[in-house]
């Protein structure tokens, strides 16, 4: 979709006590409620109860657009994909493709310049 980062602050858990996750969207797909969610690939895995995460599906917490998800600030529900499973190329996921994981914010980075 836009290949765009985002920093995503991490809440709950509260056990989770590293940095913050940087991520760069792939596309708004849909969930299983039929709402709109944003699918992200982490530039460094999630180590979780399930393995390594590699991907990540966000909904906005409150009743914010997915649009503020995608470019803006937002607070978001947290779903981890499962390992061994991709969404990238998927339109819509099921509930037995993710783990409910966390809440946080998501925050765009502006574009950096290579040093």
């Amino acid at each position: 979709m836009n290949n765009s980062r985002h920093r995503i602050e991490i809440y709950e858990p509260e056990e989770y006590t590293t940095q913050p996750l940087l991520a760069r969207g792939i596309t708004v797909i849909e969930s299983p409620e039929h709402k709109q969610a944003y699918l992200l690939t982490l530039e460094e895995s999630l180590e979780t109860d399930e393995g390594a995460v590699h991907e990540i599906v966000l909904r906005p917490r409150h009743d914010d657009p997915i649009d503020r998800c995608v470019s803006s600030t937002c607070t978001v529900v947290i779903s981890c994909v499962k390992p061994g499973i991709s969404l990238a190329s998927a339109n819509c996921y099921q509930y037995t493709d993710v783990v409910n994981w966390g809440i946080g914010k998501i925050t765009p980075i502006a574009a950096e310049s290579s040093a």
